[in-house]
């Protein structure tokens, strides 16, 4: 109402927590600034919420494994916490907040129903677990990211992914599990320590790789496949 500013942290825990129970539906009204950590977590039966233009920010563990199905944040977001989304099986929907720069850790920890999902062009660092066991056949990274931390897709169905040459900066297993992959390509070229902890991962997997010809990518590739220990094979960009 006319009287709230922010939303407080675990606002609607209880001794018996009856009263998650029964919200289904959550309209925050505009003028709400801030949805503080634990907000709405662990609130089974919420299926629809309405973020206003006014929230600027969302705490950490917001929506924990709640049964929301969609989400739409405002562009008025600059800052989400870690594990917001942790848990969310029923989240199919999600659309993000261009004004965002940061996917933080384990934001889609487990969002099972999460098929696909726009990264907004102002991201620049994607963190650890951000998309882990999720359920992402496609997704595509803007060409501006630069930081892609470790296990970011972990067991995620993805068939294929691209690497924008904007990133520099990327840690081991960020594929890890991704057992349905079939095509990568690398826009860009990289240095070898960032190509061997991302290929370390597709070596021994019937994978295409795509890169550009010349790059780091295809002589590390052609080094490995000569010594008959690996799968993947090298196919060059154009």
């Amino acid at each position: 109402d006319d009287y709230i500013d922010t939303i407080k942290n675990a606002i609607f825990e209880t001794s018996t927590d009856a009263c998650k129970r029964e919200i289904k539906k959550v309209v925050i009204e505009d003028g709400v600034t801030a949805i503080g950590e634990e907000a709405f977590s662990w609130t089974d039966n919420i299926m629809e919420i309405t973020i206003p233009d006014s929230v600027t920010r969302i705490g950490n563990y917001a929506f924990t494994n709640s049964s929301i199905a969609s989400v739409t944040i405002p562009d008025s977001v600059t800052e989400i916490g870690f594990r917001t989304f942790q848990g969310c099986r029923d989240l199919s929907s999600v659309t993000l907040s261009k004004n965002l720069t940061v996917i933080p850790q384990c934001m889609f920890w487990e969002c099972t129903s999460l098929t696909s999902i726009q990264i907004p062009e102002s991201v620049t660092t994607i963190e650890s677990q951000a998309f882990s066991s999720c359920g992402l056949t496609a997704v595509t990274i803007p060409d501006g990211v630069t930081s892609i931390g470790h296990s970011v897709f972990e067991e995620c169905p993805l068939t294929q992914f691209t690497v924008p040459a904007s990133v520099t900066d990327w840690v081991a297993n960020a594929l890890n599990d991704c057992d349905a992959l079939t095509d990568i390509t690398f826009l860009g070229d990289t240095d070898m320590d960032h190509v061997g902890d991302l290929l370390r991962e597709v070596l021994r997997k019937p994978v295409t790789v795509h890169a550009h010809a010349g790059s780091v990518i295809e002589g590390y590739l052609n080094r490995q496949i000569s010594q008959g220990s690996v799968e993947c094979t090298f196919a060059p960009i154009g």
